[in-house]
């Protein structure tokens, strides 16, 4: 009995080794290895776009492409520098990025507070139809957006990227709103039993706990704003010292 009862503990280990075993590869190994593949493959478009960019032109051209340059041509980046004003274009595309998200920030922080925490007549229905404007092609608006500033004389400058950004966006004032009301009515009410007006309330007390959704639209004006080509290509005709990149 105490040989068959040692066995069977001796089997139950093995079989408890095994069992971890398993569990270490499934839940340790498995996932890194996973993800080390998915990592090589996001890594991969980096890596080809360096490459490249060492390559002769020669080598470019070369079938198969090689995986690795036989030469490396490092002065293609002093070239491309100097090919246009490359610093120039730079500085009017942090121009345009920072006072866009500036503005974005500004106007629709402001319009999201009217929309969520003050109770006028028709509040719904025109926030409702402020979302309804997400539906219209951005061409479309393109088009009356550069009549505006043609009559205004303000093509070739900086305004017509800069200025549509102080409206507010249909996007980031739903976002706004939609945070704003997850803010317990109740700070405000305290606040204006205190003495607060409506400005004050919003810029000591409910602006301070925007922080997160204001960091979100400060992320995707700056994005949106840096990968724009569609708006500067339109605007800017002759000058090219307001080109950006």
């Amino acid at each position: 009995m105490n040989n068959i009862s040692s066995q069977q503990s001796d089997f139950q280990h093995i079989k408890n080794l095994r069992i971890k075993r398993i569990r270490f590869v499934t839940e340790k190994i498995v996932p890194r290895i996973i993800l080390v593949i998915i990592c090589t493959f996001a890594i991969l478009p980096f890596y080809w776009m360096f490459v490249t960019s060492v390559k002769s032109v020669v080598e470019l051209r070369a079938i198969p492409p090689t995986i690795w340059p036989k030469e490396f041509h490092f002065e293609h980046y002093s070239q491309a520098v100097q090919f246009i004003p490359f610093f120039k274009y730079t500085m009017n595309s942090l121009t345009y990025v920072v006072f866009a998200v500036i503005g974005a920030i500004l106007s629709n922080s402001i319009i999201g507070y009217g929309f969520s925490r003050i109770n006028w007549k028709g509040r719904e229905a025109v926030f409702m139809i402020v979302i309804a404007t997400m539906f219209i092609p951005f061409p479309v608006v393109l088009v009356a957006l550069f009549d505006i500033f043609a009559k205004l004389r303000m093509i070739n400058t900086f305004y017509p990227l800069i200025l549509p950004a102080y409206f507010g966006s249909a996007l980031f004032i739903f976002l706004m709103r939609q945070y704003l009301l997850t803010i317990p009515k109740e700070i405000s009410e305290a606040a204006f039993i205190d003495g607060c007006t409506e400005f004050q309330i919003f810029g000591k007390v409910i602006l301070p706990l925007m922080k997160p959704i204001i960091g979100v639209i400060a992320i995707f004006t700056a994005l949106n704003s840096w990968n724009d080509l569609l708006v500067p290509l339109s605007t800017y005709r002759t000058r090219s010292c307001t080109r950006c990149l």
